[in-house]
């Protein structure tokens, strides 16, 4: 496993670790409380928006508000994370119209050049 593996995998571990001990600090404190779990979804959700899992995110933040519909926090928080992911989609299309725009037999100018004729 090459050292940027080991680095992503140590990552991902310090995030689920993280997840879980929210968690354990929301629900397990006061189980069937919905307000710890709405707390517990809006603070996964921020992590998830933050590490730019955006459709995980809205998904936390949609849960958050089948709780409770009211919570102004979740509410904001969903337009947020909806928002940025409508922006990183425009910036994949941009760059893939960019991409199909260069031509299929561009050749390198190292290839089209020739020698003068004397």
């Amino acid at each position: 496993m090459s050292n940027a593996h080991k680095r992503i995998s140590q990552y991902k571990k310090a995030v689920s670790e993280l997840i879980l001990r929210l968690a354990l600090k929301f629900i397990m404190t006061k189980p069937g409380d919905n307000n710890s779990l709405v707390r517990y979804y809006i603070a996964r959700g921020r992590i998830l928006l933050y590490l730019g899992q955006y459709d995980q995110a809205v998904s936390d933040f949609r849960a958050a508000l089948q709780l409770d519909w009211r919570h102004e926090q979740a509410a904001s928080w969903l337009d947020k994370a909806r928002r940025a992911g409508q922006h990183l989609n425009e910036r994949v299309c941009y760059v893939n119209s960019r991409v199909e725009a260069i031509p299929q037999s561009a050749n390198p100018p190292s290839t089209r050049w020739m020698w003068p004729v004397v």
